[in-house]
């Protein structure tokens, strides 16, 4: 089990989720879809650390049934099942924690009708189950994606949308969902805008985040590949990070939707600072100590260049501060994909 205690110190929080326990002292209890995933998992390892009581619900299409913490209970089911609202209602959580999610952004382009289908209509599941079950607040993993090519750096949540591709609007029409249908009912939503994460856990298979796909290559012995000339800057924040603004999202005592202006619940979940992919080739051949070359591919289509979140709303309304530095999470990275490499 990977030890993210040894990167990240995480803070305790006192709403809903001090030791695990609600204000009639039993346990939280808080649904997980997507939770066999990447981030899922450590953010179920992490509240299971609390004492919460968590339900995964998961189609394993792409998480990992070794993800999931034993202390869980799980269910392999699609949120767009027809049982799923049953399955929800059942286990009565408190909060719900929407990860499901198609994320391919290549995907997206090639099927806009399936990448619709999984993104609008599941979040629409389950925003209609949340309200079935009497849910105090769901919580929604949306992207930078959101915002399109940037015309500033660094992007707020307040500025300007315009998605690049099926998957970015599907992300922000799921937030208006969750206005939509929860705000009428009474139950609190929020949204975290996730910079590009990484870490441990996290696939290289498929439209992998770069810092996989790159560690996935070096630790099979093989060059990185760079889509495009590597000038692309990114904002990289390390899932450890991201476990700790997802728990406060969980647990902290604000409502976030009465937060006034249409981004009021949307936070920026980012390290603000921007590094191009050359630089962190670099930084991986330091860590790793493989300097062979990288080979160059082709640019993805409508590939956003930079993209920089600020998250000083983060910062000053739930006191979150990514502090993780880039070398420590890539270390920690590189630990794991070196661990997963087959023995020769």
């Amino acid at each position: 089990m990977v030890c993210y205690s040894t990167v990240i110190h995480y803070r305790t929080v006192h709403h809903l989720l001090p030791g695990g326990r609600s204000e009639k002292g039993q346990p939280v209890k808080i649904l997980v879809t997507g939770g066999a995933g990447f981030i899922g998992s450590a953010l179920i390892h992490h509240l299971t650390s609390l004492d919460g009581e968590v339900m995964v619900i998961d189609d394993l299409s792409t998480g990992r049934i070794e993800n999931i913490h034993p202390a869980c209970a799980f269910r392999k089911m699609d949120i767009l099942d027809k049982d799923f609202a049953c399955v929800v209602a059942d286990f009565a959580p408190e909060v719900i924690v929407h990860l499901a999610a198609q994320s391919s952004v290549t995907r997206s382009l090639t099927d806009p009708a399936e990448n619709d289908r999984i993104n609008l209509d599941g979040t629409r599941a389950v925003a209609q189950a949340a309200i079935g079950c009497g849910a105090v607040r769901v919580v929604f993993a949306s992207s930078a994606a959101v915002y399109g090519d940037p015309a500033e750096i660094p992007l707020t949540e307040g500025s300007a949308k315009a998605p690049q591709n099926p998957y970015g609007a599907s992300k922000l029409a799921g937030e208006a969902l969750l206005a939509e249908l929860l705000g009428p009912a009474g139950i609190d939503y929020v949204s975290g805008r996730f910079a590009n994460v990484y870490g441990p856990r996290q696939s290289a298979a498929g439209e992998a985040g770069v810092v996989a796909a790159f560690c996935s290559r070096i630790a099979a012995g093989s060059a990185p590949i760079v889509n495009g000339d590597g000038s692309q800057v990114r904002d990289f924040v390390y899932v450890g990070d991201v476990v700790s603004a997802l728990t406060l999202l969980i647990a902290h005592d604000l409502r976030f939707s009465s937060i006034p202006g249409p981004d009021g619940p949307a936070f920026n979940i980012s390290t603000a600072r921007g590094v191009a992919l050359t630089e962190l080739l670099i930084s991986l051949r330091q860590i790793t100590g493989f300097h062979e070359r990288e080979e160059h591919g082709e640019a993805p289509a409508g590939e956003v260049r930079t993209s920089i979140l600020s998250a000083d709303k983060a910062s000053d309304i739930l006191e979150w501060d990514a502090e993780v530095e880039l070398d420590d999470g890539l270390q920690a990275t590189w630990n794991w994909f070196k661990e997963q490499a087959p023995r020769t």
